[in-house]
């Protein structure tokens, strides 16, 4: 029997780098890689045969990146602050609760959830959740599902860049 909710942790695509300090989308390289990844997880996510929900973090880039998955789906995207980058102000305790208490929003989630991050947050969320260390390429990806109390690796994709067309 297949598991009754899986998690796509997906990081935001290639960003427009022209100026740093503001939240600007995806450059034209990102724009192609986040065309791949609404092809290839549309397929992957509707063959799991679960209610969809799109989580995104409030920047740009990341709402541009899961744009047409959310139209290849007719889902909405939606804007999860939870999600955002870490702040300059924000400590390592309010950091790791905010992680924690998003981390427990999702337990009671009986769905596919596709949450688009950032590579501060993604790694730690990774970690919390199956205890592996590990970045996440821009535009990659790992999908967890539940294995008990606890989370395992399904899929892994560092960038979509490295699946075969």
């Amino acid at each position: 029997m297949a598991p009754s909710k899986h998690l796509i942790l997906l990081r935001h695509a290639h960003r427009d780098v022209s100026d740093r300090r503001l939240d600007n989308g995806l450059s034209e390289r990102g724009i192609k890689q986040a065309h791949r990844v609404a092809q290839i997880l549309s397929e992957r996510v509707r063959a799991l045969g679960l209610p969809i929900t799109i989580l995104t973090s409030p920047k740009l880039r990341c709402q541009e990146t899961v744009q047409e998955l959310g139209e290849r789906l007719s889902i909405p995207v939606i804007i999860d602050q939870s999600l955002d980058e870490r702040s300059e102000s924000e400590d390592s305790d309010t950091f790791n609760q905010r992680l924690e208490s998003w981390i427990d929003k999702l337990k009671s989630s009986q769905e596919i959830v596709v949450a688009a991050s950032h590579g501060d947050i993604l790694p730690e969320l990774l970690f919390k959740l199956t205890g592996v260390h590990s970045e996440i390429g821009k535009s990659g990806w790992a999908h967890l599902s539940p294995k008990g109390s606890s989370w395992v690796i399904a899929d892994f994709v560092q960038k979509v860049d490295e699946i075969a067309t």
